[in-house]
């Protein structure tokens, strides 16, 4: 019994060996990686889509604008005899009160323009305009008519310009600081000296003066291709008339003004 008992010891660790054996030599089996299908442009999301769309357009904004326009500058009384600061100076005589006068300059002019796209809603422009003008509207004005026009005149505007761009349209507003030059610009020198609400006489001369303006609107463009621009500009051009010398004979004074542009410009 104990031979037979290590005989099947010593078979049984025999087949064990080989079965050991058998299994060493046997490949290893890899594991079978799949690589993940490359996504059809059908199975992309919308929202992926729009993104890249929206990418492509940002890339195809034109950064910058330039243009030429016709412009009109409507003014208000800026001659300081016919304004009502001018006359707490020196009070009409009775029976002529004061009223604003209704003959005013309308300055036509042109103008050149540069615009820089910041992005489709964001511009900063700067704009120079020369307006064209005799010295005098009426060598013998009506009362409360002021004689003057000013000049000839040199404006310059700069701001940013804001809004929403389409394809084909774009519609913004505009706040555009800046100053505006007059060539003979209508200062008081002299006043008679009379009891307050009698005639008087005065003297006034034309001088080269500059102030400041600010033009605050809106901008209409209509774009016919991809790199030209009609515009239309609307606004209040608000001047700040400062104190001349003599400052007892010329106050401050502020005046809106109505101004019209019609441009076209190439986008680049």
């Amino acid at each position: 019994m104990r031979y037979a008992a290590l005989r099947i010891f010593f078979v049984s660790l025999f087949l064990s060996g080989l079965a050991v054996l058998s299994a060493s030599g046997q490949e290893i089996e890899r594991p079978n990686i799949e690589l993940p299908a490359q996504r059809s442009s059908e199975s992309v999301p919308d929202e992926e889509r729009l993104t890249v769309n929206d990418d492509n357009e940002k890339d195809q904004l034109k950064r910058f604008e330039i243009g030429g326009h016709f412009t009109n500058l409507q003014f208000g009384t800026f001659d300081p005899e016919w304004t009502r600061e001018w006359h707490d100076i020196a009070p009409l005589p009775p029976g002529l009160p004061y009223h604003p006068a209704y003959k005013n300059p309308k300055d036509p002019g042109v103008g050149v323009r540069f615009s820089y796209n910041i992005n489709r809603y964001i511009a900063v422009e700067a704009e120079a305009n020369w307006l064209f003008q005799k010295e005098f509207i009426n060598h013998f004005p009506l009362i409360n008519q002021s004689p003057f026009s000013g000049g000839n005149k040199f404006q310059m505007l700069f701001g940013p310009k804001f809004g929403k761009r389409w394809k084909r349209i774009g519609v913004f507003g505009k706040v555009r600081p800046g100053f505006i030059h007059f060539n003979a610009f209508p200062v008081t020198t002299w006043i008679q000296q009379v009891p307050p609400g009698q005639p008087f006489l005065s003297l006034t001369s034309l001088r080269d003066a500059k102030f400041f303006n600010i033009d605050m609107g809106g901008v209409f463009e209509y774009y016919p291709t991809k790199r030209t621009l009609f515009r239309v500009d609307v606004g209040d051009t608000f001047v700040r008339y400062n104190r001349q010398e003599p400052k007892e004979f010329n106050p401050t004074f502020t005046r809106h003004n109505l101004q019209m542009n019609l441009g076209f410009g190439f986008r680049f």
